[in-house]
């Protein structure tokens, strides 16, 4: 009995785990982030002049998980050297 008090209590406490949140962020919020306008952001998605963070469409519009601005951030930074 006592085994299968704590398989049936480790379960348990498998299903009360809480949903991963993903915080998602719209085109305003990551242009805020970079430190540009709005309308310069969105510029730049429409004329595809940067590589911009990957982002993924819900309701008609962009949205951008905040891990992945601040890899793409990461990846454009330029050493002192360059």
């Amino acid at each position: 009995m006592p085994k299968l008090y704590g398989r049936l209590k480790r379960k348990q406490k498998a299903t009360k785990r809480k949903p991963r949140t993903i915080k998602l962020l719209d085109d305003s919020e990551v242009a805020e982030i970079l430190k540009v306008q709005h309308q310069t952001f969105r510029l730049w998605h429409s004329n595809g002049k940067y590589p911009l963070p990957p982002f993924t469409m819900v309701g008609g519009r962009r949205r951008y998980q905040l891990a992945d601005v601040l890899a793409w951030l990461d990846q454009r930074k330029e050493s002192a050297n360059a």
